[in-house]
């Protein structure tokens, strides 16, 4: 049975969530998106994307709402997987940053390091109890 994985992360103090989905179709994950309440008319083009740039390894999304989702097609074993996660978690946090105002340069750096580490070891921990 393929490995999947779909939840909900935060960002510790920043008021943002994640959803992160790891080895899930491009089927499910609309799925998921529209039971969390994200606009159809948002979903639609992205899920559109996806279906037709089929060698996308990942990618992710902040919606109008701040709502992002982090989506890898693999679950990780590789090298690669886990570096193109790696990639998709600093879009992420590149997101939620430039949403409250924090553009990455020497002043902010460390901020970032930090929620990116936090981020990671979400995801990580779920990836490792699967």
């Amino acid at each position: 049975m393929k490995k999947k994985i779909n939840f909900i992360a935060n960002h510790g103090s920043y008021p943002f969530q994640v959803m992160v989905s790891i080895g899930e179709s491009v089927d499910d994950l609309e799925k998921q998106l529209i039971k969390h309440n994200i606009p159809e008319d948002e979903v639609a083009p992205q899920i559109e994307h996806l279906r037709k740039n089929y060698t996308n390894q990942g990618r992710t999304i902040m919606f109008s709402g701040n709502q992002t989702v982090l989506w890898i097609r693999n679950w990780p074993k590789a090298p690669l997987d886990y570096a193109v996660l790696s990639h998709e978690i600093f879009h992420s946090v590149d997101f939620m940053m430039y949403k409250v105002g924090l553009k990455l340069n020497r002043g902010s750096d460390e901020a970032y390091a930090y929620q990116i580490q936090y981020l990671t070891e979400q995801i990580y921990s779920r990836i490792i109890k699967k």
